[in-house]
């Protein structure tokens, strides 16, 4: 869950099927150079498979307390704890300047919330990936659909500053 701005929870946890997860992490040509955050981090599941199948140390930042405890146990149990942070808490209140990527899962409003924070704080060179809510805003680089069985998922790639400063206002 996120929390909006007076606090309410905005966006369910939703997992990603593990084949968008995939994509995401190698359409963001993760490596173990870089430091993934995932905001509204639910399972735990991308920044697990960040440090799981490239070495990337990565964040996960989730709100929601029993989400928080079984994703950092599972670090824990598959031995990824070392590289493996899960914060509970706020992500409207994380720094994220450390971030070389950032995933997102959430609703378009949330989306819309993070990014002047976004803008703020990652650094040129800096990717965000996003699975099925664009950036509004924002101009993707790439994108590309994921099947999933019957289902099709759409994941966006935005590198910093490209994204918001070729955008054109909408």
């Amino acid at each position: 869950p996120v929390p909006g701005p007076t606090g309410e929870k905005i966006v369910p946890f939703v997992a990603s099927p593990m084949e968008v997860v995939d994509r995401m992490l190698d359409f963001a040509g993760v490596t173990s150079r870089d430091v993934v955050y995932d905001m509204g981090s639910g399972d735990g599941r991308i920044v697990l498979r960040a440090a799981e199948k490239f070495g990337a140390r990565a964040v996960g930042v989730e709100l929601d307390h029993l989400l928080a405890v079984e994703s950092a146990a599972k670090a824990k149990e598959m031995k990824l704890d070392k590289l493996v942070t899960i914060i509970e808490g706020d992500m409207f209140k994380i720094d994220l300047t450390s971030a070389t990527v950032v995933t997102l899962y959430l609703v378009i409003e949330a989306n819309n919330l993070l990014r002047p924070m976004l803008e703020k704080d990652l650094r040129p060179g800096t990717r965000v990936v996003v699975h099925d809510s664009r950036i509004p805003g924002w101009e993707a680089t790439r994108e590309e659909t994921v099947n999933v069985g019957p289902v099709p998922h759409t994941v966006y790639l935005y590198e910093i500053p490209g994204a918001f400063r070729r955008a054109t206002p909408r």
